[in-house]
């Protein structure tokens, strides 16, 4: 099976936010939903992780915090 799951680019000031849309496939209990929100969650927090550390060299303090 082949799952799509929209995704975006929005521009916010000085950076730019990533929108990810998670859908529930048919047929699919609360409890594989909810497994399914956990993966993608622990797989943005993995991608982030490199993201902010380039942010954080580039020593642009709009985007730390």
């Amino acid at each position: 099976m082949t799952v799509h799951n929209p995704t975006r680019v929005v521009a916010n000031r000085e950076g730019s936010e990533f929108v990810f849309t998670l859908i529930r496939q048919p047929g699919m209990s609360n409890e594989q939903f909810a497994m399914d929100q956990a993966a993608v969650e622990n797989d943005l927090k993995d991608a982030e992780r490199p993201a902010r550390a380039q942010v954080e060299l580039s020593g642009d303090p709009s985007t730390t915090g």
